[in-house]
């Protein structure tokens, strides 16, 4: 079976501002309902079509379910989101064991745009990520794919099965800023050269919430295949220029407030030619220089974008301009997963 799993979504920025928690509350008991831990958070926006669990609630995207044990029916099957924070679908449970483990598929699909999006056969064992080819600050959907881990359930209890879901992407942010020194820059534009958009996952062990801290941890693995021949180059070319805050040392420089491009990727190696290039302005001693400054990424920490985390660079300009690299996880508390940061 092979099946292409395609939405038509937008205005997910203006989703987040409204963005209320939903209290999860107990369905039919005779029905297989399901549900993924919320956390309220204030949101600061993502490229991520599925940023964390309360945007995904208000999407009311469905689920696909697959019974990993005996053979049950259940394979792929389309689970509908309701008004109470659960997905409950037509089963009915049966007095058995079950193990459970569901998918979201979120791609990019519009009527101008239909080359990003994501395809899975094998219940989501092997799942082919494809990346749209254009950035805009505007465009706000993005490939996404989100796989839980498997979950027990009893049959004789009839409980909610609760999920905890992880995603195959990463997320590439960039924050700005200039030194208080200058007195004014202005960015002509931004671009990110050789972003590999299109790669195919294969799972490799499937993570029960049990798993202990060692070989696996609490975490799916999934050997990635990169295809070379999507590349693209994502543009930051906003009408005007971009006039720089100036940047003040005693708050966070990853604050949204200087974060200016952000967009969703597939796991890939840096060392294979992704470069950042940045054209700026300066204004010093009323005089204005336009520059270049290149940034091979392989040079920097990380020296790849790997799935479940998020890529900050952070270029402050003064006399020179340098860029700093950070890895952190896409959420300081667990709202979609617990993907586990490599310990170099």
């Amino acid at each position: 079976m092979r099946k292409k799993v395609q939405y038509i979504l937008s205005g997910v920025m203006g989703v987040l501002a409204a963005c209320t928690p939903e209290t999860v509350t107990r369905m039919d008991a005779d029905t297989i309902s399901f549900y993924v831990k919320t956390q309220p958070t204030v949101s600061e926006g993502s490229r991520a079509l599925v940023d964390d669990t309360e945007e995904l609630l208000n999407l009311r995207l469905p689920l696909y379910v697959t019974d990993n044990t005996e053979n049950s029916g259940i394979s792929d099957k389309e689970v509908a989101y309701t008004d109470n924070g659960v997905w409950k679908s037509d089963m009915e449970w049966a007095d058995r064991a079950y193990e459970f483990y569901a998918y979201i598929a979120s791609p990019k699909q519009t009527a101008t745009d239909t080359q990003g999006g994501v395809t899975v056969t094998d219940n989501a064992k092997t799942v082919t990520v494809q990346q749209p080819a254009t950035y805009t600050s505007s465009d706000d959907v993005w490939a996404d794919f989100l796989l839980s881990y498997r979950v027990s359930a009893e049959g004789a209890k009839k409980e909610l099965v609760k999920l905890d879901l992880e995603r195959v992407t990463a997320c590439v942010e960039l924050y700005m800023a200039m030194s208080r020194n200058m007195t004014a820059v202005t960015v002509n534009w931004i671009k990110f050269y050789n972003v590999l958009t299109k790669a195919q996952y294969n799972l490799q062990y499937h993570a029960v919430p049990g798993d202990n801290d060692g070989i696996y941890g609490m975490k799916n693995i999934w050997t990635v295949t990169p295809d070379e021949n999507f590349r693209e180059t994502y543009t930051y070319s906003p009408n005007g220029g971009l006039q720089l805050k100036g940047y003040d040392s005693s708050s966070d420089k990853f604050a949204a407030e200087y974060r200016q491009m952000h967009f969703l990727t597939v796991h890939q190696s840096l060392i294979d030619g992704a470069e950042l290039c940045i054209n700026y302005t300066v204004q010093e001693n009323n005089e204005k220089s336009t520059y270049e400054s290149v940034f091979r990424l392989s040079d920097y920490t990380p020296q790849s974008w790997s799935r479940g985390h998020k890529i900050r660079y952070f270029i402050g300009i003064d006399s020179s301009i340098d860029l700093e690299g950070s890895i952190v996880p896409w959420k300081s508390v667990d709202y979609i997963e617990t993907t586990l940061l490599p310990n170099d």
